[in-house]
């Protein structure tokens, strides 16, 4: 594990609407890319200066059991993903 560990936080225990990604660099530009089904949304935002970002997912029900995954890959090379498989339903 490095030193500034970056990952995408599971939606269904921050907020069901929101994707939050952590470890990016400050004020980096970063692309998420979230697949659900036939459906692929992208959306655009910049971190913070601590590297950290949320972004509102629009059409995404994170709550289903249809499983998603999401990739946020930043301007300046940082990456993380996080995938959940269909079936495996999120905890209430």
């Amino acid at each position: 594990m490095s030193a500034n560990p970056r990952g995408l936080r599971d939606p269904g225990r921050v907020d069901r609407k929101r994707a939050a990604g952590t470890g990016f660099k400050p004020h980096e530009r970063v692309q998420l890319v979230v697949a659900a089904g036939q459906r692929s949304i992208r959306r655009t935002t910049t971190g913070s200066a601590s590297g950290t970002f949320t972004m509102r997912v629009p059409g995404v029900d994170v709550n289903d059991c249809a499983g998603f995954s999401a990739t946020a890959t930043g301007g300046r090379g940082s990456r993380a993903t996080f995938k959940r498989p269909p079936g495996q339903c999120p905890v209430p």
